[in-house]
Formats: structure tokens, sequence, C-alpha cells
């Protein structure tokens, strides 16, 4: 799954494959919208890490549990590369 994040972290092109794998459309996965699809206990985290990579210009992984279409939670991960 692909999107595109502006500075500030929100998404500003949700990919098609992601929205479709967590069953939200690409107006629900807009802005902070695709973290409705994270799991609560681990929102924080992704949301620390990927704030602490865009402040440091740094690349990041993350791993993290997503609600998938069907409401089941599966492990995924995060990758940003600053280049």
């Amino acid at each position: 799954m692909i999107g595109l994040t502006d500075e500030t972290g929100s998404t500003a092109y949700p990919n098609r494959s992601g929205y479709e794998t967590t069953g939200q459309t690409a107006q629900q996965a807009l802005g902070q919208g695709w973290l409705d699809a994270v799991h609560p206990e681990d929102r924080e985290l992704v949301l620390a890490r990927s704030a602490q990579a865009r402040r440091s210009c740094t690349a990041m992984r993350i791993e993290y549990r997503m609600r998938r279409r069907d409401a089941v939670r599966r492990g995924s991960s995060m990758s940003d590369s600053r280049a």
C-alpha cells in the first residue's frame, strides 16, 4: 500500500489498494482518516514515529496492526524513505 503525505503527515493521495484493503473510501483515507484503520493501541506510536521521521528527515519503518475490510486485525508496516 502506497500513499503520499504532505509535510504535516496528512494523506494527500491515498493509494487505491490501501484504502480498499482497509474497507475505506478514498475520501475516508484522506488527511488523518487512514488512522481509523490502525489499531487504537498502535496509533500513538505510528503518529509519533512518523512525526519524528518528518522532523529529522530520516527514513523509518514501523510495524503495527491494521484493520482489513473484513474487520480482522493484521500486522502491517509503514516505511518512509526521505530522499
